[in-house]
């Protein structure tokens, strides 16, 4: 993919990270188009809209809370389907089990979910760049020191 058509004047790339995304560092912003696709826009996060570029050690806690909705699912769904739409103990219970699964397999992806990674912060908050995020590796630490450095 070409990024050249994507930059502004006189911007030009510095750095370039290949995963999941195709990353570029320019002078101005940085770039991400999905690595699946040739010529989609880039996003893109500008400069003075970045409040920070750290390294994250811990567990994802979005897994942690989809496994404790998962859990209270599995709780009020049965006994509302029991209670309300009058459904037998059967039906319910498998839907309390599917609940029950889901909380397990949550629960165990938030403990697996143990990897560092490189979090970009927007200045907008986190939600708005929870997944600006780069693998904990040597050509990503790489992309993120030239990062730093044109901050």
């Amino acid at each position: 993919m070409s990024i050249e058509r994507h930059l502004r004047g006189d911007e030009s790339v510095h750095a370039r990270y290949d995963g999941d995304w195709v990353w570029y560092c320019t002078d101005q912003r940085v770039l991400r188009v999905p690595a699946a696709t040739a010529d989609a826009a880039p996003e893109t996060l500008p400069y003075d809209e970045v409040e920070r570029v750290g390294r994250v050690a811990g567990r994802d806690t979005r897994y942690l809370v989809a496994a404790l909705s998962a859990v209270l699912l599995a709780t009020l769904v049965p006994a509302l389907l029991m209670g309300v739409a009058n459904v037998a103990v059967v039906p319910a219970s498998a839907v309390a089990g599917g609940f029950a699964v889901l909380a397990v397999l949550g629960f165990y992806r938030w403990l697996d979910s143990n990897e560092p990674y490189y979090q970009f912060q927007g200045t907008a908050g986190l939600a708005a760049t929870d997944d600006w995020r780069l693998p904990d590796d040597e050509d990503a630490a790489a992309f993120v020191e030239t990062v730093r450095l044109r901050l």
